[in-house]
């Protein structure tokens, strides 16, 4: 794995970018979400599923979901996906499709894209435009909201949440559902994101900022505008090694802590022009992944990366790339990606 020039970010520490696959290696279209199973294999949701083994990218299962947005696990190792208008599950091992649509009430099987699947101990939710569907032991509830916009669920611990601009935070509970938050600024703007940051404080994160949540009250705690964020259009948000990657359509990604401070913003480009970020994801390895409407990368965000003190290793034909950014040089070799330090202060002669 070698860095691409421009895509290593030093003040991150040390992680690097690889383009593992444009678009085009997979007969073109969106890369809309990804996940693994548990031998470590990647799945890929387009207009079809694809699989990729580390070696090999190929089609499994039917093809015609139109946007594979929404695809979980289950505790069985079943692949639950949904599309336009379709749901179903995918046995891995042979490729076997089912659709589940008859779990669904007749009144609702029109039920246009699926955003998000979700799977936790025996209960399984399917999130579409604006309504949220839970299956559990041969039962399925339907909760329905009537915003103009897209509804954004979210799953906490082992609660459902939905997020709906202009009225505010619901919470699913009891059979039924219960806004537990309005104030002003928490509904303004769409939650990109809401997760447990410690035992009593839930984090959510629009484009106005993070909001500190009460965990039992839901009420803002406190509220911090990020600059970097305001009027961004933001996709999608990861938490890992201790930082938020926040994902946007046309701003590259922002890295923040979790008290809010910006650490650094960095860019996905191709042919000079900036990729648009569709997803921000991580896998049982902690390495990020980001799917664009060019590709997927892959960056390992380690940030301690070991590091080369003598220069000579640079001399032993183990070198595959260099990279300079802002003084500083990076080097990818047989053994993964290092930062060289230069004893003494020295610059080296190349």
């Amino acid at each position: 794995m070698s860095p691409l020039a421009g895509q290593w970010h030093p003040g991150l520490g040390n992680p690097r970018m690889q383009k593992l696959f444009t678009d085009e290696d997979s007969e073109g279209g969106y890369t809309w979400n990804i996940v693994w199973d548990a031998e470590g294999r990647t799945y890929l949701g387009k207009d079809r599923l694809w699989r990729w083994d580390g070696n090999q990218l190929e089609p499994i299962g039917p093809d015609g979901f139109g946007f594979l947005r929404a695809m979980a696990f289950d505790g069985e190792g079943m692949l639950w996906l949904g599309g336009f208008n379709r749901f179903g599950v995918l046995d891995p091992d042979d490729g076997t499709y089912e659709s589940r649509m008859d779990w669904i009430p007749e009144s609702h099987r029109n039920i246009g894209d699926v955003w998000v699947i979700h799977y936790l101990e025996g209960v399984l939710w399917m999130g579409t435009f604006n309504r949220l569907f839970r299956f559990q032991g041969g039962e399925t509830q339907v909760f329905e909201f009537e915003g103009l916009d897209r509804i954004l669920f979210h799953f906490v611990d082992d609660t459902a949440f939905a997020h709906e601009a202009g009225v505010g935070l619901w919470k699913i509970e009891n059979g039924g559902k219960v806004l537990v938050n309005q104030e002003p600024d928490v509904k303004a703007k769409s939650l990109n994101f809401l997760g447990a940051i410690n035992g009593d404080v839930r984090l959510g994160i629009s484009d106005e900022g993070f909001f500190y949540l009460d965990n039992e009250t839901h009420i803002v705690r406190s509220h911090i505008r990020i600059d970097e964020l305001s009027g961004k259009i933001l996709s999608s948000t990861d938490y890992l090694s201790g930082h938020f990657f926040i994902g946007t359509l046309t701003s590259g990604i922002i890295v923040a802590n979790s008290s809010g401070e910006v650490v650094s913003i960095f860019e996905l480009k191709s042919d000079g022009a900036n990729e648009i970020i569709l997803f921000v994801t991580s896998d049982m390895q902690g390495n990020l992944w980001v799917l664009t409407d060019k590709g997927v990368w892959k960056s390992d965000t380690d940030l301690s990366y070991g590091v080369l003190s003598k220069s000579d290793v640079l001399l032993n034909g183990k070198v595959n790339d260099i990279a300079s950014v802002d003084n500083r040089i990076g080097v990818s070799h047989d053994g993964g990606f290092s930062e060289v330090v230069f004893s003494d202060n020295k610059t080296p002669v190349m």
